[in-house]
C-alpha cells in the first residue's frame, strides 16, 4: 500500500490508514523472455531496479520521498506490456494461446515464494505480534494465498469499526492479488481478439485487442476517478481502477518495435521528461494526495513513455543507466525482495517499536539475507523445474499443495494465544473496583470482552448502524432507546465518542424515563468545521451534510437536553488543504464546538459536553494480550493520555449554559491510567472505550448529568 496513510509500521502507519507495496512484475529475466524475443532484457531488469529501489526507501520513511508509492504504477504498466507481449508473441508464433500453460508459468513464478513468505510470517508473528494479531493475520495469510486479499483491506479501508487495525506484515500482498486477478481475464480477452481477427471483420488480431484494451481502459480510468473521489482508500485497493494502467502496458505491446525507434535525441528528451515526471511525483505527493484517481495518470503516462522510448533503445540516454549491473541485479530479485522487505520492516517495529529512517534501512538491508536465499532456492529452481514444467497438472497440483501449507499455518495461528476466560458482565467489577482501592490490576486469567473480540464491543444500537459508516449521511429513524413512552426527551449526536456513551444513557434513561435519540457519525464530531478525512483521502462531506440532516432533525425534536462530546483530533480543514500545524488544528476544533454548542443552545435548554476519554500511548490491545500477567506495563500517564482535553473545556467554557463532564476520575487514579479496570478491558482500539466498562460507569455518570425537565 504500498501507500501509507497512517495505517504504524504501516500505516507508515496508524489507525486511519494504509500503506503501498511495490508489485511484481512477471518474469522479464526468464528463460521465457527471451523465447518470445524481447531484446531488451536489460532495460527491463533496469526498470524493476529502479522501481523497487524507490519503493525501499519509501517503505524507510526516508524524507523527501513521501510519494515513493508512484512506483506501483510503473510495475503495473510494465507488467501490462510484458505479459501482453509475450501472449501476443505466442498467438502470432502458434496460431493459438494456452491459457493452461500460462497459469502454469505464473504459478511456478510466483506461488512458491509467497507460500514460504507466509509460513515464514505466520511462525514468526507468534513470537513477536501480539496474541491479538493472530486472528485478523491468519485469515489474511488465506486470502494472500488466494490472490483476493486486496478486498478485505479495501473493506477494512472505510469500515469505521476497525478504526484500531493493526499493520499487517503481509499488507502488501494486496498488488499480487490485483495483478493475479487481472490476469484471469486477460488471456480470455486476446483469446476473443483473435477469434474476431479471424472472422473476416476487417479488423486484425492486433487491431481487435487494441480496440478492447482501450475500451476496458478507458472505463477503468473513468472509474478510478470518480470513485477515488467517494472512496479513497478503499478505491486503491479494487482491481478494476488499476485496470487500465495494465492496458496502457498491453497497448505499448501491440505497437510494432520498428516503430518505437525514434531519433537520439527525441529518444533522449522523452526519458528525460519522463523521469523528471517520475522524481517529481515521487517527491510531491504524500499521504494526503488523492490516489489513484487523477494523480496516478502522470505517473503511469511516465512510465508508458520511458517503456515505449527506453525499452530496447540503445540510442536513449537510459539504456546505458538501466544496463547498469547494481540496478539489473536488484531487478533480478526484486520479487524476492519485495516478498521480504515489507514483513522485516513491520516485524521490527511490532519488535522494537518506532524506528527511524536510518533503522528501517537497516532492517531492509538486513531483509537482502531472506530475500537471496529466497531467490537462489525457491523462486528460480521452481520456475525452472522441468519436471514441473513437463506436464501443466503437476503445477497445477503443486499450487494446491502451497494453499494447504499457507493455510495449516494460518489455522495454526488462531491456536497460538493464550486467552483469559470470558467473564459475563455481571462479573466483572469495572469502575467500582476503581473506586475501592488506590492500586490498579495486575494480572488477568479472567476478562471481558477478550482484546481479540474487543472491537465488537459496541451498543446495540451501533450494531444495527445507528453509529453511521463514513459514506452514511441520513440519520436512521429506529434509532431511539431508553424510555420510549418518557415525557423528556434526551438527544445524543456527534462522534463515535459520543456514541460510546450509548449504553449508560440508555439504562439512566430507562430509571428516569427519558426518550432518548441518537443521531451519530463515525468521524464525524459535533464541531461545526470542515473535516479531512484520511480514509477517504478527502474533504468528509457526508459530515457536513450529516451535521446539516441531524441538525433539522434536532429543530423538530427540540429536546429538553442534548448530549455530545468534545474529541479533538480530527484534520480541519485550512480552505481546500489539511491544516497539519497541531496548535492551529486544535484551534480550529475549539471554535467549531463553540460554534456548535451556541447553534445547539438554540433548540435545547440544557447542552451537555462529555470530555474526550484518556488515549493510551500504545495499543490497549495489543499490550494487554501480549501483558496479562504483566498489566503494569500498560498503564500511563494522565498527562498523556489527556494531552488534548482543553478544546473541549475551552469550549464549554465559551458558551453560556454549556455543561462539561470531566471523565479523568473515571478512568485514572493519582495521575495514571490503566487499560484494565476490575477484569473489565477499558478499551476497544486506542480511542475508544468497551461497552462492557461504560457499563460500570452508569451510576458514576448518572450523578454527572443534569435533570432535564420536560417543555411544554
Amino acid at each position: 500500500m504500498f501507500r501509507t496513510p497512517t495505517h504504524t509500521a504501516s500505516r507508515k502507519q496508524d489507525a486511519d490508514g494504509t500503506a503501498h507495496a511495490a508489485v511484481r512484475v512477471p518474469g522479464p529475466g526468464d528463460d521465457e523472455s527471451r523465447r518470445h524475443h524481447f531484446p531488451f532484457r536489460s532495460d527491463i531488469e533496469g526498470f524493476r531496479g529502479l522501481g523497487m529501489l524507490l519503493i525501499l526507501l519509501y517503505h524507510a520513511d526516508v524524507p523527501g520521498v513521501t510519494g515513493g508509492y508512484v512506483a506501483l504504477d510503473l510495475f503495473f504498466v510494465m507488467s501490462g506490456f510484458l505479459i501482453t507481449g509475450l501472449l501476443i508473441s505466442e498467438i502470432e508464433r502458434t496460431g493459438r494461446l494456452r491459457v493452461g500453460q500460462f497459469f502454469a508459468r505464473r504459478i511456478r513464478r510466483l506461488v512458491p515464494a509467497l507460500t514460504v513468505m507466509l509460513v515464514v510470517v505466520a511462525v514468526a508473528a507468534r513470537w513477536i505480534l501480539a496474541p491479538v494479531a493472530f486472528g485478523g493475520l491468519a485469515k489474511e495469510v488465506l486470502l494472500a494465498n488466494l490472490y483476493v486479499v486486496n478486498w478485505k483491506f479495501a473493506d477494512d479501508s472505510i469500515d469505521y469499526m476497525v478504526s484500531g487495525a493493526f499493520a499487517s506484515p503481509i499488507q502488501h500482498a494486496w498488488s499480487l492479488a490485483v495483478e493475479e486477478q487481472f490476469y484471469l481475464g486477460w488471456p480470455l480477452l486476446l483469446t476473443l481478439a483473435v477469434l474476431v481477427g479471424r472472422s473476416g471483420v476487417r479488423l486484425s488480431m492486433r487491431g481487435a485487442a487494441a480496440l478492447a484494451m482501450v475500451v476496458l481502459g478507458v472505463c477503468s480510468l473513468t472509474y478510478s476517478i470518480m470513485w477515488t473521489k467517494t472512496l479513497g482508500s478503499s478505491a486503491y485497493f479494487m482491481t478494476f481502477p488499476r485496470v487500465w494502467e495494465f492496458t496502457l502496458g498491453g497497448l505499448i505491446a501491440l505497437i510494432p518495435a520498428t516503430w518505437r525507434r525514434p531519433g537520439t535525441r527525441t529518444a533522449t528528451a522523452a526519458v528525460m521528461v519522463a523521469l523528471a515526471a517520475y522524481c517529481a511525483v515521487a517527491i510531491i505527493y504524500d499521504s494526503y494526495t488523492h490516489y489513484p484517481g487523477r494523480a496516478v495518470v502522470v505517473p503511469a503516462l511516465a512510465a508508458g513513455l520511458l517503456i515505449y522510448v527506453g525499452a530496447g533503445n540503445e540510442r536513449a540516454l537510459g539504456h546505458r543507466f538501466l544496463s547498469l549491473r547494481p540496478l539489473r541485479f536488484v531487478g533480478r530479485i526484486s520479487y524476492s525482495w519485495y516478498l521480504w522487505h515489507w514483513p522485516a520492516v513491520v516485524l521490527a517495529v511490532a519488535y522494537w517499536g518506532d524506528l527511524g529512517p536510518l533503522a528501517k534501512l537497516a532492517v531492509i538491508a538486513a531483509s537482502f539475507v531472506p530475500t537471496v536465499l529466497s531467490y537462489a532456492f525457491v523462486e528460480v529452481p521452481l520456475r525452472q523445474h522441468r519436471w514441473l514444467a513437463r506436464h501443466k497438472r503437476r503445477t497445477f497440483t503443486m499450487a494446491f499443495g502451497s494453499a494447504l501449507v499457507a493455510g495449516g499455518a494460518a489455522v495454526s495461528l488462531t491456536y497460538a494465544a493464550t486467552q483469559p476466560r470470558l467473564l459475563t458482565q455481571e462479573e466483572v467489577g469495572g469502575f467500582p473496583s476503581l473506586e475501592r482501592t488506590a492500586s490498579f490490576q495486575t494480572t488477568a486469567p479472567s476478562l471481558r470482552p477478550l482484546p481479540a473480540a474487543a472491537h465488537k464491543d459496541v451498543s446495540d444500537l451501533a450494531k444495527i448502524g445507528c453509529l453511521l459508516q463514513p459514506l452514511a449521511v441520513q440519520p436512521l429513524t429506529r434509532c431511539v432507546t431508553g424510555d420510549l413512552n418518557g415525557s423528556i426527551h434526551v438527544v445524543m449526536y456527534g462522534a463515535s465518542l459520543t456514541e460510546q456513551w450509548v449504553p449508560a444513557v440508555e439504562a439512566i434513561a430507562r430509571r428516569r424515563g427519558w426518550r432518548v435519540t441518537v443521531l451519530t457519525k463515525g468521524g464525524c464530531p459535533s464541531s461545526k468545521v470542515a473535516l479531512y478525512y484520511r480514509r477517504l483521502a478527502r474533504r468528509y462531506t457526508e459530515c457536513e451534510t450529516f451535521r446539516l440532516l441531524a441538525m433539522r432533525q434536532i429543530a423538530r425534536i427540540k429536546p429538553d437536553m442534548i448530549i455530545t462530546s468534545t474529541p479533538a483530533l480530527f484534520m480541519p480543514l485550512a480552505g481546500s488543504r489539511p491544516e497539519r500545524d497541531i496548535t492551529r488544528r486544535l484551534r480550529l476544533m475549539e471554535d467549531g464546538y463553540v460554534t456548535a454548542f451556541r447553534e445547539l443552545s438554540r433548540y435545547t435548554p440544557k447542552v451537555v459536553a462529555i470530555g474526550e476519554t484518556p488515549r493510551p500511548t500504545r495499543d490497549p490491545l495489543e499490550c494487554a494480550s501480549s501483558n496479562l500477567r504483566r498489566l503494569g506495563r500498560c498503564v500511563f500517564t494522565v498527562q498523556d493520555g489527556f494531552r488534548t482535553r482543553h478544546v473541549g473545556i475551552a469550549a464549554a467554557q465559551r458558551v453560556s449554559g454549556v455543561r462539561y463532564v470531566e471523565v479523568r476520575s473515571a478512568f485514572c487514579r493519582s495521575g495514571r491510567c490503566p487499560v484494565v479496570i476490575g477484569n473489565a478491558l477499558i478499551y476497544r482500539n486506542q480511542s475508544h472505550v468497551t461497552k462492557t466498562y461504560v457499563l460500570t460507569l452508569v451510576s458514576w455518570l448518572d450523578r454527572r448529568l443534569p435533570k432535564p425537565v420536560a417543555r411544554s
